[in-house]
């Protein structure tokens, strides 16, 4: 509900080395995690438009994106409030005022224990129908098997695993 306070973050956490996207109201939020699917969504409770309780039901009620870690932020320090939260299937909750670097190491132990490891990708991801599978180095696109070349599969990998994300050429090379 605070886009200075959301901006704020964004920067730490990209500072941090976060691939992020921002969205100042609930329905853009869910949209984008629905389509992104992120790793971890951080989800203030006041938000416009749909608000984060109801962002969190939506995610947690659907099949791709229940998996999502989300941990709400808010200026709701009641122990009824947190509860809530929990119950909706919040991940961890944060209230403000808070500290940044709290912040960053809280995503960071969620993201640990959500996937095994820091920085560690998941082995497979679906994108629109196209899943890539690392451990195999197979991809398939709508359950048809796609014959790549190392170059085209880490390429592919590359581009599915940070969409939005522009790159230039030589980072796609490398």
């Amino acid at each position: 509900d605070d886009r200075s306070l959301a901006d704020v973050v964004a920067y730490n956490l990209r500072q941090a080395g976060y691939d992020v996207l921002v969205s100042y109201d609930g329905q853009d939020g869910l949209t984008r995690a629905q389509l992104r699917m992120p790793d971890l969504v951080l989800l203030d409770l006041m938000l416009p438009v749909l608000d984060g309780q109801e962002v969190c039901r939506r995610l947690r009620a659907d099949s791709a994106t229940r998996d999502i870690l989300v941990l709400m932020l808010t200026a709701k320090s009641e122990e009824s409030d947190q509860l809530v939260g929990f119950s909706l299937g919040a991940d961890d909750y944060v209230t403000k005022p808070f500290s940044v670097k709290v912040l960053l190491e809280r995503i960071k132990a969620l993201l640990k224990r959500g996937r095994g490891v820091v920085g560690e990708a998941a082995d497979t991801v679906d994108c629109l129908g196209v899943v890539i599978d690392r451990r195999r180095h197979r991809a398939t696109a709508h359950d048809r098997n796609l014959e790549l070349t190392k170059s085209e599969f880490r390429l592919l990998d590359t581009l599915i695993r940070q969409p939005g994300r522009v790159f230039d050429r030589a980072e796609l090379i490398d």
